[in-house]
């Protein structure tokens, strides 16, 4: 095993996705995984070796232990970076390459060991954006399952009445925290964790996309619920927004949200390999000015579409590729697809749904529709 470049990532898989990509690990704590070259070593305390040689996807597991008590003898000190060192000295290593996420205070050490340093930009999972079948259906699966928790919030506020234009739901006010908490038992029992609940129900939050919504929902406002559960079996995401108000909308509201539902049909016909996100945003601005909706800003204040047109999903909410940032789609990517308008005074509208690039066109991975206007 002997050779000159190594990589080498020392962090926790439950806070680096692409370590937790390359190992299939869940742990909390920080590992040392090293690739010299094909073959790849995770080093580990004795706390999680068993269960990493008979879960992980490296080719081999070390007790760490081993390296740390060489490392106090020749470096004067049992840290993880200087047991991965021993292993590097062991195994003529000369240089040593880190993603650009790596630990800016490990660096030093190795080049006090005498290792010369490489960033590598694009990171060492180059592979995870490209999904294989088994992670689509992991991730419709997890689509899915919000789906089925938008279901349980529409149900509470479709049960509700109207007082004084608010919502009420078993004689008292139905708020955005009391439907979160029981979407979050749902995510629960169908082993998924809440990676993010958004359920605003007021003009005054909905103009702002990533507000999660809070206190009484009111009626005639829209109300969007962007719901992302993260399965605790798999590790991928789902990813669905809905929009619905319960009571009579306002004319232009309710054309915002017929128009956001065609641009979000009309830009997904677009996807195909090749397409640059950019493309794909302004087809959407350009739709929407052409349907009467101008973005721009107000005394500071954004309005119209603002955001990014969607996003890579997987392991992480927000992957490759970036839709914003100029990538060019590629078949076997996962991406969002979610326009929406929000105006002061007004409120906002987001629709979501997620597509899986093919080498012709795009498959629809969210199966789920419900109506504007809950009665």
């Amino acid at each position: 095993m002997d050779g000159q470049i190594a990589r080498l990532i020392i962090d926790s898989p439950k806070r680096d996705a692409d370590l937790f990509y390359l190992t299939r690990i869940k742990a909390p704590d920080p590992l040392v995984w090293i690739q010299v070259g094909k073959k790849t070593i995770l080093l580990v305390s004795d706390l999680e070796f068993e269960r990493t040689k008979k879960e992980s996807t490296v080719h081999s597991v070390y007790p760490i232990r081993i390296y740390q008590k060489k490392a106090s003898k020749l470096l004067g000190s049992t840290s993880l970076v200087h047991a991965a060192c021993v292993f590097f000295k062991e195994n003529k290593v000369k240089i040593v390459e880190v993603p650009r996420s790596f630990p800016v205070g490990l660096i030093p050490p190795l080049k006090e060991a005498g290792f010369e340093i490489r960033i590598i930009n694009a990171g060492f999972a180059k592979s995870r954006r490209k999904k294989k079948k088994w992670e689509v259906e992991e991730i419709r699966k997890c689509i899915q399952i919000g789906a089925e928790g938008i279901n349980l919030a529409v149900s509470m506020i479709a049960n509700s009445q109207i007082k004084n234009g608010e919502l009420w739901f078993s004689d008292s006010a139905l708020t955005s925290e009391r439907i979160k908490r029981e979407v979050m038992k749902f995510l629960i029992d169908h082993d998924c964790q809440s990676a993010g609940l958004i359920l605003a129900g007021r003009k005054d939050q909905t103009v702002m996309p990533h507000h999660t919504g809070s206190g009484k929902l009111i009626a005639g406002d829209s109300i969007i619920m962007d719901f992302f559960p993260k399965s605790q079996i798999s590790g991928y995401h789902g990813d669905i927004t809905r929009t619905i108000v319960k009571g009579k909308p306002g004319t232009k509201l309710k054309k915002m949200y017929e128009t956001v539902r065609m641009v979000e049909e009309k830009v997904s016909q677009m996807i195909k390999p090749g397409v640059e996100g950019k493309d794909l945003h302004r087809k959407a601005l350009e739709l929407f000015k052409k349907n009467g909706f101008e973005t721009g800003k107000k005394n500071g204040f954004p309005y119209g579409f603002f955001h990014g047109i969607g996003h890579g999903l997987g392991i992480e909410i927000h992957e490759k590729p970036s839709l914003s940032g100029g990538d060019k789609l590629e078949e076997g990517d996962v991406i969002t697809i979610e326009p929406g308008l929000y105006y002061p005074g007004i409120g906002g509208v987001r629709h979501e749904n997620v597509y899986y690039v093919t080498a012709t066109g795009a498959t629809l991975l969210t199966d789920y529709e419900i109506p504007f206007e809950i009665p």
